[in-house]
């Protein structure tokens, strides 16, 4: 009996996400281009984009944020002759620079953070599997988002938003805060150095709404009351964009209008 055995030759090519960072060297300015189940390194040139790396995932991409935490640098020791990340050293000269990270997240909940080591190679600091045994997927999505602290959010259940902490080399694992707001379209973390505090954009049958709390990691929770709120924005919102400090606050994107919110802190 014959059997036959079918598979696309064709690599996927519709990008489904896309970041700017500085991942291979802190002097070289990157786009990441998640395609389904890759990710397209490309570095910008005076003559355009050029294809650095491809990097295979195991698993359909869901979700890719670059990020760079407070305070982190990469010490390289480097040798004569070598040109490493576009600078030049002399004879076992030392630098401290500092570079972004990628989190990548699957379909099914995996998680990694990946960084570019000294070797010219890609390195998974972390990995780990978050998913639930239990919880209704949301109808809007996976969201994912990092706080500069290394802390990160996502929102896979409706009801629920998972906290991710993680330290170099371990495995991640999470826990669940409970969320009243059942119906979440975008979330991101304010640029509050010192305090992890999420915004997003929720909607209900009134329309929709933009809300800021704090995360008690003590306690597990969101802070109640929140520490601002603003009802009925555009009904069209979509997307938050917080705006570093010291201005601070967030940008909202709609379909027919951007609006500037920072509530009293």
């Amino acid at each position: 009996m014959a059997t036959n055995y079918i598979v696309s030759a064709q690599k996927a090519t519709v990008v489904t996400h896309a970041v700017v960072c500085n991942f291979t060297g802190p002097n070289d300015l990157n786009l990441v281009l998640a395609k389904t189940n890759r990710l397209e390194l490309m570095v910008v040139t005076p003559d355009g984009l050029k294809s650095y790396r491809e990097v295979p995932v195991f698993g359909r991409i869901a979700a890719v944020k670059a990020f760079r935490v407070k305070n982190e640098v990469r010490t390289l020791v480097l040798y004569d002759g070598l040109l490493l990340f576009r600078v030049s050293y002399t004879a076992f000269s030392s630098v401290i620079e500092s570079v972004d990270s990628i989190l990548v997240l699957t379909q099914k909940h995996h998680l990694a953070i990946l960084c570019w080591d000294s070797n010219g190679e890609l390195r998974t600091r972390a990995s780990g599997h978050i998913a639930d045994r239990v919880g209704r997927h949301s109808e809007t999505g996976i969201i994912a988002c990092v706080h500069s602290s290394g802390l990160m959010a996502f929102r896979l259940y409706d009801g629920l938003i998972k906290v991710v902490q993680w330290t170099e080399g371990s495995d991640l694992r999470g826990f669940n805060i409970r969320c009243e707001d059942l119906y979440i379209v975008d979330l991101d973390f304010l640029s509050d150095p010192e305090k992890p505090t999420v915004v997003y954009i929720y909607r209900d049958h009134n329309g929709r709404h933009l809300k800021a709390a704090a995360i008690n990691l003590e306690d597990k929770e969101l802070s109640s009351p929140p520490l601002w709120k603003q009802d009925n924005i555009e009904a069209e919102a979509c997307m938050v964009i917080p705006i570093p400090q010291p201005y601070g606050g967030v940008i909202v994107v709609g379909h027919e209008a951007i609006s500037y919110h920072k509530g009293q802190f």
